[in-house]
């Protein structure tokens, strides 16, 4: 379901009065689906969770980015499970969009979206160059230990985000 493009609501906001998908974890494992043109290869996605039928839309499921060819939501409305024709090794994304701000997403890392970390690292980066700076401005200190005090900041901030 799309929204239509005159119809102005910020992302992520849930207007649907509905409760949005709750993802609680991912399975996958090869399997062989019959087609036109023969028996093929692809990864079975179940999703498991709760809030996953709401007003009779069919929802838009993504995998890694990947959008489920084909997919059936179970009678208790706690699990779906689809295909795709591709060889998935790790799934590190899970989508569920319904419209209007309801959607659930997923990471196989707790749950919680590699943003707020970066997050706190940029805030944190941030208030180092910002002391740096007064400490400058103030002649607390000399040119070069504020440019050592930014270079560390940086080094940790890079350390910081390459473990994300």
């Amino acid at each position: 379901m799309r929204t239509a493009p005159n119809f102005n609501v910020p992302p992520g906001v849930n207007i649907s009065g509905y409760p949005a998908p709750r993802i609680d974890h991912v399975t996958h494992r090869r399997i062989t689906v019959d087609t036109s043109f023969g028996p093929r290869q692809a990864t079975e996605v179940t999703i498991h969770g709760a809030h996953f039928a709401i007003r009779a839309v069919s929802p838009e499921v993504r995998v890694n980015g990947l959008e489920l060819v084909s997919f059936r939501i179970d009678n208790n409305t706690k699990s779906i499970t689809g295909y795709l024709f591709e060889d998935l090794h790790a799934i590190h994304h899970v989508l569920i969009d319904y419209g209007l701000g309801a959607r659930g997403e997923w990471w196989p890392h707790g749950g919680a979206a590699p943003g707020k970390r970066l997050r706190f690292a940029l805030i944190g980066l941030l208030i180092v160059i910002l002391l740096a700076l007064v400490f400058l401005a103030l002649r607390i200190v000399p040119l070069a230990w504020a440019g050592m005090i930014v270079a560390a900041a940086i080094a940790v901030f890079l350390v910081w985000t390459y473990r994300i």
